[in-house]
């Protein structure tokens, strides 16, 4: 009957996410007896038919190739304006799961390396105590081993290996 339907698939990323349909048209002028006919036929209401038929445009080939072309084009970038805008939210999601994690990260060092500094400050109080400890345990009885080698020194009546023992005795006390 000439009646013209156009469609045409919406490829995105190698997908076929839907398709484009027209409205129907005429690629030339409509044979109105055939229409006429068509309507008593059917039992149709010729007068309405007919005007129904008399609003439905006349396209030349080219026009409709040259519309569908542009429709097409931009039903795919909009599709792929859809596709990169969902990308973009699944990366932003990622994103801030990333960020959160490395949060969690950050929180957990953080809290190891609290541990660890309070455990060296237990470790240097303990070593300070221990030292100021030692230091008087040792400083006493050594006090004491200085003071007789060198009231020994002062002995006249020792003899020359005597004598050395004793300079080693001062002086390995005043080193330690």
């Amino acid at each position: 009957n000439g009646l013209i339907d156009v469609a045409a698939p919406i490829y995105i990323g190698g997908r076929n996410l839907g398709n484009l349909f027209t409205g129907q048209f005429f690629f030339e002028p409509p044979d109105m007896d055939y229409f006429r006919r068509q309507a008593e036929e059917f039992g149709f209401d010729r007068e309405e038919y007919l005007k129904a038929l008399s609003a439905v445009p006349v396209f030349s080939r080219e026009h409709v190739k040259l519309h569908m072309n542009f429709l097409l084009r931009l039903a795919q970038v909009v599709g792929e304006t859809g596709q990169a805008r969902l990308q973009l939210l699944e990366l932003n999601a990622e994103l801030a799961r990333h960020k959160s994690h490395l949060e969690e990260l950050v929180a957990e060092r953080t809290a190891e390396l609290e541990t660890a500094r309070e455990a060296a400050e237990a470790a240097n109080k303990a070593k300070s105590y221990f030292l100021a400890n030692m230091s008087h345990e040792l400083r006493t009885p050594m006090t004491a081993i200085l003071g007789y080698s060198q009231l020994l020194q002062r002995d006249s009546s020792l003899k020359k290996d005597q004598r050395r023992f004793l300079e080693t005795i001062n002086r390995s006390g005043e080193h330690l």
